[in-house]
């Protein structure tokens, strides 16, 4: 669902695109959520308005997929640890739609 999810404490500025498979290019709000032991938070994101591919030969089709890019304090205040991530789509008030989630590591440097 995620690629380039490797993301090291203290980094930001990183983007790490989400592939959702289902058009959300109506949506009125688009968030990604983040869990971990500590707590949870979230973030905006930018809906991908034409198709694109990453360096690593992942393609996200237009209005199907999200990127995120890591702000500065997203993942430093909490350590490394294990986090679940999952995006929350608002379409006016007559729907809501939860992606499935996906997993990944926030590590020190080195790790």
């Amino acid at each position: 669902m995620a690629a380039n999810t490797t993301i090291y404490l203290g980094e930001h500025g990183k983007t790490v695109y989400v592939d959702l498979q289902y058009d959300i290019s109506s949506a009125t709000n688009v968030r990604i959520l983040f869990s971990a032991s500590a707590g949870t938070f979230s973030a905006s994101v930018s809906t991908l308005g034409s198709n694109y591919s990453t360096s690593c030969g992942d393609v996200f089709s237009a209005n199907k997929g999200i990127e995120y890019i890591v702000a500065s304090g997203d993942f430093s205040a909490t350590g490394a640890d294990k986090y679940r991530a999952w995006v929350v789509c608002t379409f006016a008030a007559t729907a809501k739609l939860i992606s499935d989630s996906f997993e990944f590591v926030v590590s020190n440097p080195g790790d």
